[in-house]
């Protein structure tokens, strides 16, 4: 991310002789997503120049006062920040841009440094637009597969312009919005849109770990059988220990993509010789958590322990045999919950 004090934004120019914003800053949170090309010279040696040079023409050229994209991304892959949100943000949420018109109020615009018309967007600017698209809808609960009514409940002085435009796609290119007679964002943007969406919608799914008992970094203290036995199991086996001092520790190694909150669950196979109190060890980011578990009962299927924070990278829980009859080792499942 390149902030405007980074690429070198001269403030001055948003205001007036007098000292007064030219254009005042508005917010609403968007609800839709337009990707826009700048139809600048493609792989562009200087792009902190280029913004410079199409912030000027937005601000003083045109007499709007400011940049009219929310973001620009470079040739360079670097995110650069667009319209000016509250002093003191980079990238503000839901500043009001000016970027398509009668669809500014309620969208986030981003421009894409070049021509789309002429070649396909590179790698690095591509994954540069997946990362930001999926950073706005994160945070504004936009489903990038979906359509949604684009809603003008502000004042337009248009008359040609309906209050309301259905279903309209929440990701989609400035020269796909009604109303708009432009090539923008190029064809090589517009034709790649359905992956785009595709993999934000991928990257805003909550990540979920899955470690069944035959994983191999899982580890094994003490005396553990494998079997095969029940059909309650799930994948193809799994572990058993008699009921013991503690000594025994069955443990799930695993690594969690985000820091955060997860919804931790178990599975096992029920049975009447099975512990009533097998006791799970969550090494979680405050410490160790014990949670005992009936396994006589609710076998073939998940059963929540609860919600708890981890760290990323590598983790663990375990299964001590401290318990008043037999313990099962079967799978764990930890679901991250926003």
């Amino acid at each position: 991310m390149v902030s405007r004090s980074e690429w070198g934004a001269d403030e001055s120019l948003r205001f007036d002789a007098n000292g007064t914003e030219i254009w005042p800053r508005e917010y609403k949170a968007p609800t839709h997503m337009v990707v826009h090309h700048t139809d600048t010279p493609n792989d562009d040696p200087n792009p902190a120049a280029r913004v410079r040079s199409i912030y000027y023409y937005h601000t003083v050229t045109r007499g709007w006062g400011d940049i009219g994209y929310n973001a620009i991304i470079g040739s360079d892959g670097r995110i650069y920040e667009g319209r000016h949100g509250k002093d003191g943000e980079v990238l503000s949420n839901g500043v009001v841009g000016g970027h398509a018109y009668s669809f500014n109020y309620g969208t986030f615009g981003v421009s894409m440094m070049g021509n789309y018309d002429e070649k396909p967007l590179p790698e690095s600017m591509r994954n540069s637009l997946i990362n930001i698209l999926t950073y706005v809808a994160d945070l504004n609960n936009i489903d990038p597969t979906a359509q949604k009514d684009y809603v003008r409940d502000y004042s337009y002085s248009d008359p040609n312009v309906p209050k309301t435009d259905p279903a309209l796609p929440t990701l989609t290119g400035h020269g796909l919005l009604p109303r708009a007679s432009t090539d923008c964002p190029g064809t090589y943007i517009k034709n790649d849109l359905p992956n785009l969406r595709t993999i934000i919608k991928s990257k805003l799914q909550p990540p979920s770990v899955i470690v069944d008992n035959n994983a191999t970094g899982n580890s094994i203290t003490g005396s553990w059988t494998l079997s095969t036995i029940s059909p309650q199991r799930y994948g193809a086996n799994y572990h058993y220990s008699s009921k013991g001092t503690g000594q025994d520790l069955y443990t799930w190694n695993f690594s969690l993509p985000v820091s955060g909150s997860y919804r931790v669950s178990v599975w096992y196979p029920a049975g009447t010789n099975n512990a009533t109190n097998a006791p799970y060890l969550l090494y979680t980011k405050n410490g160790v958590v014990t949670k005992t578990v009936n396994q006589t009962i609710n076998g073939g299927k998940w059963v929540q322990l609860g919600t708890y924070e981890f760290n990323s990278g590598t983790n663990k829980i375990s299964l001590s045999d401290k318990a008043d009859n037999l313990v099962i080792a079967d799978a764990i499942k930890l679901e991250y919950v926003p």
